[in-house]
């Protein structure tokens, strides 16, 4: 599970637009790199090796998701404890 340095709900936040804001960048990117595939091939996509120039941004695009999802709990968490009664 990836460890988020973040010590309140507000850092949490800030985080997690932050990587939003990244994930959004690279489905543009992506978004892009696919037009200008079909455009140049003729062909959609099909093959690992058609993706092989943004394969990176796609792995990092696809683990965001969860990042994103894990960090959603800890804002939640977050919230829980900074409202509980002392």
């Amino acid at each position: 599970m990836k460890k988020f340095n973040v010590r309140s709900v507000q850092e949490a936040q800030k985080k997690y637009l932050e990587m939003k804001t990244e994930r959004r960048e690279l489905r543009t990117k992506l978004d892009k790199f696919q037009k200008d595939f079909e455009v140049t091939h003729n062909r959609k996509i099909r093959y690992t090796k058609d993706i092989a120039p943004v394969s990176q941004d796609f792995k990092r695009y696809k683990e965001m998701k969860g990042d994103l999802q894990k960090l959603e709990v800890l804002i939640q968490a977050l919230a829980v404890q900074g409202s509980a009664p002392h």
